[in-house]
């Protein structure tokens, strides 16, 4: 069965967010937190992160 996807998209106060599921927070990319964005910004992040972390592990083996 493969993994879930690490980030996934939450509906905040302030916008749209790429939530890390595995540290249960916003993610982060460069220190700054992926909050108050605009949904299509927030899916195109999300979508991105997701490859990066599938790749990131296809290659390092980690998780």
């Amino acid at each position: 069965m493969p993994d879930p996807n690490r980030y996934d998209l939450r509906l905040l106060d302030n916008g749209w967010a790429v939530w890390d599921t595995k540290t249960n927070a916003p993610a982060a990319v460069d220190g700054r937190w992926q909050t108050a964005m605009q949904m299509d910004d927030a899916d195109d992040m999300t979508d991105l992160l997701t490859r990066l972390d599938r790749e990131a592990r296809s290659v390092g083996g980690a998780g």
